[in-house]
């Protein structure tokens, strides 16, 4: 009998013991951000870059609506629609790495992400021109980028950008009123909403665009962060 309540005293003193380890468990090293709070913006970005229709139409009503925003495109799609792109800069949005070849940045070493970024930088370079300010501020795939990822990003002076809603997986209804209605309802200061240049997203831009504009400051990714260091000081 007392073997089995030494057994069953230790068993809870160790059972204790995780849970509470676990409970203390430190947060994640260098988080993605999801959401810029203190900005007092909320920030719409594009992602890939595959589909040159939806690229048009979502440039146009953008710039119809003077509203910018963050472009996270794969390197190979700045070389296949390079004059769309430097459109898009000249209508004040920005581009930022989303690798070459839209690859999980978690499979890859350390070494080949550098030689990514560093072929990302020189082609974006290429299209957009030298004075282009290639910001830093970069997406990884699905925003799969793990501790040793996000690490690396942080070393170089990068801000890995996540997302606060995401028209693919937050909503059921893929309609254009259907993602539509889902950005304005998850639309927040200091959020981050995540499309895509896909003739899903591209139609719901123009049903939701004016409403956000009337009701938040829009702007992008870059210009949140700096709002936000400024309004922390």
């Amino acid at each position: 009998m007392k073997k089995f309540l030494v057994f069953i005293t230790s068993f809870l003193i160790i059972t204790t013991s995780l849970f509470s380890t676990a409970l203390a468990a430190p947060p994640p090293i260098f988080p993605q951000t999801k959401t810029i709070p203190k900005s007092n913006m909320a920030c719409l970005t594009f992602d890939d870059g595959f589909n040159k229709e939806a690229i048009v139409k979502i440039l146009k009503c953008l710039r119809e609506n003077k509203v910018q925003c963050t472009f996270f495109i794969v390197g190979g799609y700045l070389k296949k629609y390079k004059d769309l792109w430097i459109q898009a800069i000249k209508d004040g949005h920005e581009i930022a790495y989303h690798t070459m070849r839209h690859t999980d940045l978690n499979t890859l070493t350390n070494k080949k992400i550098l030689a990514d970024i560093a072929a990302w930088n020189k082609t974006a370079k290429e299209v957009l021109g030298n004075d282009y300010v290639i910001p830093k501020i970069a997406r990884a795939k699905a925003g799969h980028a793990n501790e040793r990822v996000r690490r690396l990003f942080h070393s170089l002076g990068y801000t890995l950008i996540h997302w606060s809603s995401d028209s693919l997986t937050g909503t059921k209804d893929h309609s254009p009123k259907g993602i539509a209605k889902f950005i304005i309802r998850q639309t927040k200061v200091g959020s981050i909403s995540l499309q895509h240049f896909n003739g899903m997203d591209a139609p719901s831009v123009n049903l939701y665009i004016k409403k956000l504009k009337a009701k938040f400051k829009l702007g992008t990714i870059s210009e949140a962060l700096a709002a936000s260091a400024e309004n922390t000081k």
